[in-house]
């Protein structure tokens, strides 16, 4: 489906972008001091790399589940509008094929 394809595909364009970013800005090789969480200093070019990834499938997966959103609301199989709650068997075979009653 084309979410899919928007999660697959995202990710390698928006790490590249914040790369690129950073890199315009002159700031690619400042370190990022994580020292009260992690014993670990990395440049922010890595830092940008990361978050772009995760951005990117943040953003794929709320576009696949947009499509599916409004792929389920326009199922007129399941939402069908004439269909009424049927009391016993022979309302049921009514309310599910509406052309035959």
């Amino acid at each position: 489906s084309v979410g899919w394809l928007v999660t697959g595909v995202l990710p390698y364009l928006l790490a590249p972008t914040a790369i690129m970013l950073v890199r315009a800005f002159g700031i690619a090789n400042k370190p990022v001091d994580f020292s009260p969480y992690l014993p670990l200093n990395m440049p922010i070019s890595a830092v940008a790399s990361i978050g772009g990834y995760a951005l990117g499938l943040t953003g794929g997966m709320i576009a696949f589940e947009w499509l599916v959103y409004l792929g389920v609301r326009r199922n007129r199989f399941a939402n069908h509008a004439d269909a009424a709650l049927a009391a016993d068997d022979t309302d049921a075979a009514t309310a599910a094929n509406p052309a035959n009653s």
